[in-house]
């Protein structure tokens, strides 16, 4: 079987040339019912380490997205190793298909390797390429946005706490200034959103589907409902629902003692209570101590899983989030 390194660290600064061999190995070593469930693992293992490196670079970016370095890595994991990984993917999915090789507990999973070969299109490579590259954009554009609280620069995440202020003029000016950055950079906003909806909905076609919305219910593996039952569930919820919503909506107002409701009456408490203790307040800022969670996190998964590949990353995202606080400029928070 592949020889595979011991943390996903070891493919966090990879290129597609050196994540290509575990693949290829994968999809020509022998296979048969004898072998195929050590072969399963060795897959799920490699899966999972390459999967956590991306994940750590993608958190490492959401940490900075005015690093280049950072962006660079964000960039090489979306636009070359994901694509042509999902395409290595599903070659090895024919492979277990093929062999037709079902157990219990494995019936799903065969299934939605099914699913996946029919979607696959090997037009879609380049155009998730590109999808990522536009998400990585909006990422960047996103994470540069502040607004000016009280003298201070403040991220839109940094202003929800204050959505929750008894007074409502504070609740107001917190947010119509955290929509503020959206609205002044609408056009660009607007500009990746109208690229985006182009290439998925070109996705969508090569694979054989009218629009980005069905193609994307069946890509999720969606098998026991269709679109047109969740369109039926909406018109259920509006009608049984949404009545009850607007008595809750009349009580608030009543117990706020205002004419009419607007967005920032909505976080607050109806009855004019602070925030709970539980909540995150406004003077308490964004100074949680994320490392001293996240060590606390490790050390109750080596404990639930002792054998498990689990020590290494742990520490690695804790050093990742030591040094900004939970929400700084260029930190990418909401949207």
């Amino acid at each position: 079987m592949v020889a595979l390194p011991e943390s996903p660290d070891a493919f966090r600064e990879a290129t597609w040339e050196e994540i290509a061999p575990y693949y290829e190995a994968l999809a020509t070593s022998p296979l048969d019912h004898a072998n195929v469930e050590a072969w399963l693992a060795n897959w799920c293992l490699f899966e999972s380490l390459l999967s956590e490196a991306g994940a750590l670079v993608s958190f490492a970016y959401s940490c900075d997205t005015s690093d280049p370095a950072r962006e660079e890595a964000q960039l090489r994991f979306g636009t070359q190793i994901s694509p042509k990984a999902r395409e290595q993917r599903v070659r090895l999915q024919e492979r277990l298909v093929q062999l037709d090789y079902v157990r219990p507990g494995l019936e799903t999973t065969v299934e939605r390797f099914r699913n996946q070969m029919r979607l696959f299109a090997p037009a879609n490579v380049p155009l998730f390429a590109g999808l990522s590259k536009l998400e990585t954009e909006w990422s960047k554009v996103n994470g540069a946005m502040t607004v000016e609280w009280n003298g201070e620069q403040k991220t839109p995440s940094q202003l929800l706490p204050f959505l929750e202020s008894t007074d409502r003029a504070v609740r107001e000016r917190a947010f119509r200034l955290r929509a503020k950055p959206y609205i002044e950079r609408r056009s660009v906003v607007a500009d990746l959103f109208d690229r985006m909806y182009d290439l998925r909905q070109h996705v969508a076609q090569n694979a054989g589907f009218a629009n980005f919305r069905d193609y994307a219910h069946i890509e999720k593996n969606r098998f026991d409902y269709t679109p047109d039952d969740c369109m039926r569930f909406h018109e259920a919820v509006e009608s049984a629902v949404l009545p009850a919503v607007e008595r809750l909506m009349r009580r608030r107002r009543a117990h706020m003692g205002i004419d009419s409701l607007r967005p920032w009456d909505l976080p607050a408490d109806a009855q004019g209570r602070p925030p709970s203790a539980g909540r995150v307040l406004p003077d308490a800022g964004f100074q949680e101590d994320a490392p001293h969670l996240y060590e606390r996190r490790w050390r109750r998964r080596r404990r639930a899983h002792p054998a498990a590949r689990v020590g290494p990353r742990f520490p690695l995202v804790r050093s990742l989030v030591a040094s900004p606080p939970v929400s700084t400029p260029s930190r990418l928070g909401d949207g």
